[in-house]
């Protein structure tokens, strides 16, 4: 028996509904499929994971975040690379009673470094009795601080430093005032030749320097690259790995060279004559001065704190280095007129140049002439150290008589 169905025509939109439906129906299973399909695909071509697809443009500095597995398409453009220009030194104030204050100081710190510290020291005292301006009364104090130093009076050199910090408040031209109480506070601990010192030292002038490069100052910028570069000798001398020792001997010659090589014409709009001339004598003389004990390893042959003397490091010291020495002094030999503290240094490189070629009655005669120069400039701590070093050479020239130049240490 079969079910009859009689269908009329106000059945029709009913059985219309019912077509549509199924044809949706069948899509949407069809779609199903087909994404089943693709997702095993992909799951078969790579382990379990993440997978992002990202697009991305940007100027090369850009951070993204995806996860693990990802394939990312990063798109970058090229922009030129600005580079800031740096900014020009701030000019110094630079009107007549500042250069009076500068001139004054100069010629002081000449006076002094010739070896008349006690007619320095009267002109001191009478112009501190004369004018009370800050700036002035500073310069001043800096004089008097370096007369001290090359008198030995280490305590009175802090002493009159001290009252340089004290007026810079009161100053209208703090910066260069402190600039020369920092170099000679560097000056001090050279002298003092006290270990921990020594890396003080190298701070105090590496934070002088920066601020060079911000303003203009003048030769103190030199002076203060040849302290620095003592620095690295003495320090140089004291350190017994050869690798951080070859490195100081680096930059101690840098610091010489970047001294003797500072651009002339800035100091011909920054100095006066006569300190533009003394730029071009003292410091140079200075710098190489400094080259020679760099290379000879020198500074210090001798220790003055003992009772005895001893030998310095002198092993291991390059052939070339003790001829290259020996070029820088003759360049000197046919010189200016070295101040009285350059002519004491002068004499005792020359007297260790002779002692590294065995040259021993030469090496004493040098040595004795560098001690005569610092007892008639009153250099103290310069007496000490040439006495020291004239007891060595003469207990070598003693020996050399006695036993052979041939035991002898070269």
């Amino acid at each position: 028996m079969f079910l009859e169905l009689h269908i009329s025509w106000s059945d029709f939109p009913i059985i219309l509904l019912l077509f549509i439906f199924l044809y949706v129906v069948v899509i949407i299973l069809v779609e199903i499929a087909r994404r089943d399909q693709d997702s095993e695909k992909i799951l078969q071509s790579t382990p379990n994971g993440t997978v992002n697809v990202t697009n991305i443009q940007g100027d090369g500095n850009i951070s993204v975040s995806a996860g693990s597995f990802s394939n990312i398409s990063i798109s970058t453009c090229t922009c030129p690379q600005v580079v800031e220009k740096p900014l020009p030194r701030t000019a110094r104030l630079d009107n007549n009673w500042q250069k009076l204050c500068r001139k004054t100081l100069d010629l002081l710190g000449q006076l002094s470094a010739n070896g008349e510290l006690k007619k320095c020291k009267r002109s001191i005292d009478r112009l501190f009795q004369a004018i009370p301006d800050p700036d002035f009364r500073a310069a001043l104090w800096n004089a008097a601080a370096i007369n001290c130093i090359n008198g030995g009076k280490m305590a009175s050199a802090h002493e009159a430093l001290h009252h340089v910090t004290m007026l810079l408040n009161e100053t209208k031209n703090r910066t260069e005032h402190e600039l020369r109480r920092d170099y000679y506070k560097s000056l001090i601990y050279l002298r003092e030749e006290k270990c921990d010192q020594l890396f003080q030292g190298v701070g105090l002038t590496t934070v002088a320097l920066q601020t060079t490069e911000l303003v203009q100052v003048g030769c103190i910028r030199a002076w203060l690259w040849i302290n620095h570069g003592w620095f690295y000798i003495k320090m140089a001398n004291m350190q017994q790995n050869c690798y951080k020792q070859t490195a100081l001997i680096k930059d101690a010659e840098e610091s010489f060279v970047r001294a003797s090589c500072i651009d002339d014409s800035c100091h011909e709009e920054e100095e006066f004559p006569g300190q533009l001339q003394d730029k071009r004598t003292r410091i140079r003389q200075c710098a190489l001065i400094g080259r020679v004990y760099l290379r000879l390893r020198c500074w210090r042959s001798v220790s003055v704190a003992e009772k005895d003397t001893k030998q310095g490091i002198t092993d291991g010291i390059p052939e070339e280095n003790i001829q290259e020495a020996q070029k820088i002094l003759v360049s000197l030999k046919d010189r200016e007129p070295l101040c009285g503290i350059c002519e004491v240094l002068y004499h005792l490189a020359k007297a260790h140049l002779c002692y590294r070629f065995k040259q021993y009655p030469e090496a004493l005669k040098e040595a004795e002439a560098a001690r005569d120069l610092a007892i008639h400039g009153q250099f103290k701590n310069y007496i000490d150290i040439a006495k020291s070093i004239v007891k060595l050479f003469r207990q070598a020239v003693t020996r050399t008589r006695t036993c052979g130049w041939h035991l002898l240490p070269a």
